[in-house]
């Protein structure tokens, strides 16, 4: 008996270790937190409430199918860098 919680206690003493790890989660990135519907694409619909995004709507939907893809909205990601570099103290497209 004395020899079984020996081992139960050095199995709880090895694991908890493990447990107490926390499992980090993979934030979702803009364009997953702007595809509401995770079709791989961001409507016009999905994409009314975020205001330098509608702006910019028809100038980055490069293929003119109504949506953008993660491609196509990476291009408003590299735009606003460089406007955050230029205009710090602006208004810049996040999330």
């Amino acid at each position: 008996m004395m020899k079984m919680s020996a081992i139960a206690l050095a199995a709880v003493i090895v694991t908890a270790p493990l447990s107490a790890i926390a499992v980090e989660e993979k934030k979702p990135s803009a364009f997953e937190q702007l595809d509401s519907n995770s079709d791989g694409k961001i409507s016009v619909t999905e994409a009314k409430h975020t205001v330098p995004l509608i702006h910019q709507f028809e100038q980055l939907d490069v293929n003119k199918d109504g949506y953008l893809t993660e491609a196509e909205f990476s291009l408003l990601q590299v735009t606003s860098e460089k406007h955050a570099r230029f205009f710090p103290k602006s208004n810049v497209f996040t999330l």
